[in-house]
């Protein structure tokens, strides 16, 4: 695990996989965190840790990640996600969306042991052929092989061009994002809608690299 706050790194999975086998562990369930019984920190004041997690074995191995939560909507979700084996220094997201009755949050991970600063830039939603309005940044600076990231409803910006001007809030409204860095990181975006009626939670990491002339879904 590679902390957002305090000590960084503590191992929390170390063991022989047999060949041809599935292992994996829990990290945490409400039960082993009201027993203090979960794999990864408490902060100091008992509140939650925030972390990055990273897999290193010495012949290759896939893995993936689940999350099940029932505090951002009202009733319980799942956010699933295969671990990524690819780091970039761009790395781009098609719907972010700030409003009411929505929780998105932007995930990074510094991978490499030097700081860096990572730049977030938002592009409004261009509707009925209208020209989009102005384009939104942050920068956050990021320790070697630290966490890091935003929450979409409460991050402060300033307008592409106007970095003298006094940060805001992000308006409200439907993004896309990019996210930049100088060295290679991981980035993903968590998605809570608790609209009625809705009632979903995803998570997916971004497209790395920045953008393509084709793919496939």
């Amino acid at each position: 695990a590679r902390y957002e706050e305090g000590q960084r790194d503590q191992v929390i999975f170390d063991r022989v996989l047999d060949a041809n086998s599935r292992d994996g562990l829990t990290i945490t369930t409400p039960e082993l965190y009201a027993a203090d019984q979960q794999l990864i920190r408490k902060r100091s004041d008992g509140g939650t840790q925030t972390y990055a997690l990273e897999v290193r074995s010495s012949l290759p191995v896939s893995a993936t990640f689940s999350h099940y939560d029932a505090n951002l909507i009202s009733r319980p979700s799942a956010v699933g996600e295969s671990f990524s084996t690819r780091t970039d220094s761009t790395w781009s997201f098609g719907t972010v969306v700030k409003g009411a009755n929505v929780n998105d949050f932007l995930l990074w991970y510094n991978t490499s042991s030097d700081a860096e600063k990572v730049t977030v830039t938002f592009y409004q939603q261009s509707t009925n052929g209208s020209t989009a309005g102005p384009a939104y940044f942050t920068t956050f600076n990021l320790f070697g092989n630290f966490r890091g990231g935003l929450a979409v409803g409460s991050v402060n910006v300033q307008r592409v061009g106007q970095s003298a001007e006094t940060p805001f809030t992000l308006p409200d409204g439907t993004y896309g994002v990019i996210i930049t860095s100088p060295l290679p990181i991981v980035a993903s975006l968590s998605h809570y809608d608790n609209t009625p009626g809705i009632n979903v939670g995803e998570g997916s990491l971004g497209t790395p690299g920045g953008a393509a002339t084709n793919g496939v879904i």
